[in-house]
């Protein structure tokens, strides 16, 4: 990241990017307001929602297109390793559309068949709409075909005939976009294995890690092997062996704290426990979460020409959709006491 060339018009177009980014302050203010409706036209408003978008699905599919646009829009300006990390963000939502299909087939076989994708991921996407009418796993082999997602849709594919266990091969799909991604982190001169450097997009991709690795272990009591695949993305042999004993405990919190003493910076975390705050009532990944969304917001302050600022613009979209998410459905279903990231950082 020593050179500014490559980043500098990026960069720029990122700052134009960020005026749709929420400040926490105003999140606050979000969180007062009554009902899903008037905060989808809040958000309209401020310019953060387009004009078209008129009900609650439609503005928590709008929210993430953004990060969709937005990763789009700088891969415009971006080559080399640079664009292949910001390709990642892009194929995070080809990831989700493909993840929707395969539950789609799976599920058909039971009587219960849908249509469409979640997200358009547009002509730097990897697929197109077709995707969406698929109705065969040897038919989805030849769209997958030629994609990151090949060689582990393949082999999760044949395991899959055995065992009719579509969470594994969704499992296989996931490790290996997630390895892709921690590469292309790395090859941006991130530092994630030996040691994770206080950057957004690292303590995010080691964020994303642990859930992932915690609730296998403790949720579905998956074999070692299965959480060793996660762990290793960002982990050498000695630390592997250290963070499978820390992870040996059967509560989430404390598995999920002991992971992340090991794998994050010491100096972004509380110095023993949890802390009584409201955002730690929901547990040690919610607290996580405030991390990520602290050291993004940090990177992401001013204008600095560097992947660092880049990629915490991308995260920081994706968690501004995650939040109003969970904002909306609190006020659809009435449930009050949904901790909010942004909230915390504002406190």
């Amino acid at each position: 990241m020593s050179s500014l060339a490559p980043y500098a018009a990026p960069c720029v177009r990122a700052c134009a990017l960020r005026t749709a980014l929420l400040k926490p302050h105003e999140w606050e203010d979000v969180a007062g307001i009554d009902s899903a409706p008037e905060i989808v036209a809040w958000f309209k408003e401020r310019g953060a929602l387009p004009d078209d978008v008129s009900d609650v699905a439609s503005a928590e599919r709008a929210a993430h297109q953004a990060v969709i646009h937005s990763s789009s829009a700088l891969l415009r300006f971006a080559q080399g390793a640079l664009g292949d990390l910001l390709r990642c963000f892009l194929r995070y939502y080809d990831l989700i559309n493909l993840e929707s299909v395969i539950h789609r087939i799976h599920a058909m076989a039971e009587g219960a068949p849908a249509q469409g994708l979640p997200y358009d991921t547009g002509p730097m996407g990897m697929f197109d709409d077709i995707l969406g009418d698929v109705t065969n796993f040897a038919a989805l082999s030849r769209f997958v075909q030629g994609t990151p997602f090949a060689a582990a849709y393949e082999a999760g594919l044949q395991r899959y005939y055995e065992d009719e266990d579509a969470s594994r091969l969704i499992e296989s799909i996931e490790v290996a976009f997630f390895a892709e991604w921690v590469k292309a982190a790395e090859h941006c001169d991130f530092s994630l294995k030996h040691g994770t450097d206080n950057s957004g997009l690292a303590v995010f991709l080691v964020e994303r890690i642990i859930e992932s690795a915690v609730r296998l272990k403790v949720h579905r009591e998956a074999e070692q092997s299965r959480v060793v695949e996660w762990l290793s993305l960002v982990t050498d042999e000695k630390d592997l062996d250290r963070c499978l004993e820390a992870i040996s405990a059967d509560d989430e919190d404390e598995a999920v704290m002991a992971l992340a003493r090991r794998l994050l910076p010491k100096q972004l975390l509380p110095k023993a426990g949890l802390p009584r705050r409201s955002v730690a009532k929901a547990g040690a990944l919610a607290l996580l979460r405030v991390v990520v969304l602290r050291r993004a917001l940090k990177a992401g302050r001013g204008i600095v020409f560097s992947a660092d600022f880049l990629t915490s613009v991308l995260v920081l979209q994706i968690y501004q959709a995650l939040e109003l998410t969970l904002l909306l459905e609190s006020k659809e279903t009435g449930i009050a006491d949904i901790p909010s990231a942004y909230g915390e950082v504002a406190a």
